[in-house]
């Protein structure tokens, strides 16, 4: 009987085991559930990510390695390809090429920047406080706004109720601090810059338009010019053929004096108009120029034409600081040279009209 006991006590204990861990893969399945409505949705704090977080704006986790990561193909631990996006570590991304793979994360997803992104806000965002404001109906707090007073809020300002990002913010930006006194970790700023100050312009691009070269700057996405911006100088680029960039500034640098090139008088000093062996000058190094064809390392389908400044590194068609091709200098150069060639034609068609006079003078008697 004893033994009978024993049995039915051990048969007991693996019943229970059995509905535990049930249990606990139901509540593991349930949270990777809820987790799934909601990767890469929009969101404004950690409230509307579920058991996600809300980094850059969009609901992702933390990562050190993709096992981290949602086990789908798409899935990459990396940095968000987001301008003005600095998170203090990386994150989980879904890398794609077309819209299309984004759906094999979930339906509404948009490629941009080689990234699935949501193009929709964030479900149940209405209520939270924008950019130094309190939160709504809804008590939670915004990006940048503090906890409100209404019911569930626990009443008054709460800098705990802030998402803790501990973002790195580059050299030059910090991260902000409202009229509460509570330090925004989600966000960097330019100091001292008051809010809606700054805008995103249009620099001036190259000095003669060539088609579009990778800058290495974060591609832009939903970013346009006279958008509002919060980190002075940040850049995106929004592949201009031009190669012109788009930057956050308190006044478009286009307009700036010396901000682009300026061809007007008054804008110049010390000018000298080369003479006639200084053109000859300018010909012999446009003459003795190699041109070269090649492939960029990062575009090796494309083949290029053109100079080498390795070979020409004194040149005023090299802009060596920037390791650059100083395309205004180089037209220059060209047109100094075609003037001087102009001046050799017309040298020569006077010599060939002198002899051709010469030669249809009066006959010589022989």
């Amino acid at each position: 009987m004893k033994s009978l006991h024993s049995n039915v006590a051990l048969w007991l204990a693996l019943a229970v085991l059995s509905v535990l861990v049930a249990a606990c893969g139901k509540l593991a399945s349930d949270a990777g559930t809820d987790s799934s409505t909601h990767w890469l949705q929009r969101c404004e704090d950690d409230a509307a990510c579920g058991a996600l977080r809300c980094v850059c704006g969009t609901c992702t986790l933390p990562c050190a390695e993709v096992s981290a990561c949602p086990d789908n193909d798409l899935f990459a631990c990396t940095d968000p390809a987001r301008v003005g996006c600095t998170p203090a570590a990386d994150v989980c991304v879904a890398e794609c090429s077309a819209d299309r793979d984004c759906d094999g994360v979930r339906e509404g997803l948009r490629c941009v920047n080689g990234q699935c992104e949501s193009p929709e806000p964030a479900p149940g965002a209405g209520g939270s406080g924008g950019a130094g404001g309190n939160a709504g109906a809804s008590g939670s707090p915004g990006a940048s706004g503090n906890a409100g007073t209404s019911a569930g809020s626990g009443g008054g300002s709460s800098c705990d109720a802030l998402p803790g990002c501990e973002f790195a913010c580059p050299e030059g930006t910090v991260n902000p601090v409202d009229s509460s006194g509570c330090t925004h970790t989600c966000e960097c700023v330019t100091p001292g810059t008051p809010p809606g100050s700054l805008s995103l312009f249009l620099t001036c691009g190259d000095p003669v338009c060539s088609g579009y070269t990778p800058s290495g700057a974060p591609l832009c996405s939903t970013e346009a010019p006279g958008g509002a911006c919060r980190i002075e100088g940040a850049r995106c680029d929004p592949q201009d053929d031009c190669n012109a960039s788009l930057v956050c500034a308190s006044s478009d640098p286009r307009m700036a004096v010396g901000g682009c090139p300026i061809s007007r008088r008054d804008y110049k000093a010390d000018i000298h108009y080369l003479n006639a062996d200084e053109l000859a000058r300018v010909q012999r190094e446009v003459l003795d120029m190699k041109l070269a064809t090649w492939r960029y390392k990062h575009d090796p389908a494309k083949t290029r034409l053109g100079i080498i400044i390795d070979d020409n590194e004194s040149s005023s068609a090299v802009d060596a600081r920037r390791d650059m091709v100083d395309l205004y200098g180089y037209t220059s150069m060209v047109v100094a040279a075609l003037q001087q060639q102009a001046l050799q034609i017309e040298a020569l068609q006077g010599e060939v009209k002198a002899l051709k006079s010469s030669c249809t003078g009066p006959a010589v008697n022989r």
